[in-house]
């Protein structure tokens, strides 16, 4: 029974609700879907969704200090699209990925700078880079698609351990996930996002550096972009931000920006009244 003066609503957990009827579904695909609970089929399953988790992370952290950013999906063309350039050059991958990397911070820190420096709405600051960033990684790949990457990247990329159904790609995920977590929950710095989310004004009072902690926000949100469009291991399988497997092009999937958003403030949701974000996005 909930307690006097609780709603009655509250007495269950809405992350507990919706892991419930993920489980449901899970177990009702595994005995009516043929192939359904094979190791390949698994693995693109965790796949095709690391992309979203990946950028949902820092994005999460964004959502709760009360700022979006729209152009996550461009910065990760915009990344992949210099790769499939660099390479086309005959750039080693070992020097193109800290240059991607390298953008996807340029991307946040112009994000970030506009937002808090000259008081721009995030929105509509990043829908202006979404289109920008995506019209530049059409001018420097165009319509090409890179695909003779090197082996040991592509096996990264879409490889799985052993004859599991695990994929490379959700360990550096988990590394990722645990950091958040921390940061979150147990710095001050993840504290003080709780504070300027619901307070701007008293967060500055109480004397936490707001632009400073937004501007930080934005450029891990448009490093992870960045990340997710360049290197294999976060594009697992890369299709998801083109059309095939080890394949590199700007023409990033434009939901992607959506899904990420979406994602995210469902785990912010969770944890305003429940403290526990990352449970909360994982499993929506």
């Amino acid at each position: 029974m909930p307690e006097s003066g609780f709603p009655a609503h509250r007495a269950v957990r809405w992350d507990t609700v919706v892991g419930a009827l993920l489980v449901v579904v899970l177990l009702l695909s595994f005995t009516t879907v043929d192939g359904f609970g094979n190791a390949l089929n698994l693995s693109f399953l965790i796949g095709n969704t690391l992309p979203i988790a990946l950028i949902a992370l820092p994005m999460t952290l964004l959502v709760v200090s009360g700022e979006i950013d729209l152009s996550v999906a461009s910065t990760a063309g915009l990344s992949g699209a210099v790769m499939g350039a660099l390479w086309n050059q005959g750039m080693t991958i070992e020097t193109i990925i800290p240059v991607c990397l390298l953008i996807g911070v340029v991307c946040g820190l112009i994000n970030g700078l506009l937002v808090t420096r000259l008081g721009l709405p995030s929105l509509a600051v990043t829908i202006g880079t979404l289109a920008a960033y995506r019209g530049i990684a059409q001018i420097v790949l165009g319509s090409d698609a890179v695909t003779d990457f090197p082996a040991p990247y592509l096996d990264f990329a879409a490889g799985r351990i052993g004859e599991t159904f695990v994929p490379y790609a959700l360990l550096p995920f988990l590394v990722l996930l645990a950091i958040a977590v921390v940061a979150l929950h147990a710095t001050l710095f993840g504290r003080s996002l709780f504070a300027i989310g619901a307070s701007e004004e008293a967060a500055r009072f109480a004397g936490i550096r707001v632009r400073r902690r937004k501007l930080t926000l934005f450029v891990l949100t448009g490093l992870m972009a960045s990340l997710t469009g360049s290197s294999g291991p976060c594009t697992t399988p890369v299709r998801a931000m083109t059309t095939r497997p080890g394949s590199n092009s700007p023409s990033w999937r434009p939901c992607c920006s959506a899904e990420s958003t979406s994602t995210a403030a469902r785990g912010r949701s969770v944890a305003r009244s429940q403290g526990c974000f990352c449970w909360g996005r994982c499993r929506t």
